[in-house]
């Protein structure tokens, strides 16, 4: 560890930290050591903070805050209570029956009138909530084409030696100038010459 002038210095031989981007043991025990008490900012790399995405792609609520604190409550308490309800009349049909139904009174007491959105719709709602624009109509980038997968190989199999040898046995036989014979040998291989 080299301190210069209220900045720190740490290098490790593990290379953890540029390797990684993150700092290794050896580094943190040093800082531990001299009491330290934080991570200097220089170690805490931007991919690892929240501020790594744009603050026009993030939703409202994380752009401006809590948008309706007491509403968002609400609506988890009446998760919450619809989820006991489910679990404790789990083992019995009649019960859960007994629920639909009521939920269905309930439904229409809200507003049974009203259609409810489609699944486009909320899949389009979701993602203008998530990235603050609308989803684009068609998609600009294709498929790329001709593209093997990675690691396929070149479509060359092992061949085992029996598997040689049954090709070799099927070849059409040649004459063997040496022998005389037609064989699956020339000349120049040929046992009677050895």
């Amino acid at each position: 560890m080299v301190k210069q002038s209220n900045e720190v210095s740490l290098r490790c031989a593990c290379n953890k930290f540029i390797r990684d981007g993150i700092m290794c043991r050896h580094m943190l025990k040093i800082l531990i050591n001299d009491d330290a008490g934080y991570i200097p900012d220089k170690f805490i790399l931007r991919h690892w903070t929240g501020a790594l995405v744009p603050v026009e792609l993030q939703a409202a609520r994380a752009r401006y805050g809590e948008v309706d604190s007491e509403k968002d409550a609400i609506i988890n308490s009446l998760y919450n209570q619809l989820d006991i309800i489910v679990n404790r009349s789990r083992d019995d049909k009649a019960k859960l029956l007994r629920c639909g139904d009521e939920l269905k009174h309930l439904m229409e007491k809200v507003g049974g009138n009203e259609l409810a959105m489609s699944s486009a719709k909320e899949k389009a709602d979701a993602f203008r909530d998530c990235y603050g624009v609308d989803q684009p109509e068609d998609d600009d980038v294709l498929a790329p084409s001709g593209v093997r997968n990675k690691g396929c190989g070149k479509g060359k199999r092992l061949v085992g030696a029996l598997e040689k040898a049954t090709t070799k046995s099927q070849r059409a036989k040649r004459l063997c100038r040496c022998c005389g014979e037609n064989v699956n040998h020339d000349s120049s291989n040929c046992p009677l010459r050895k």
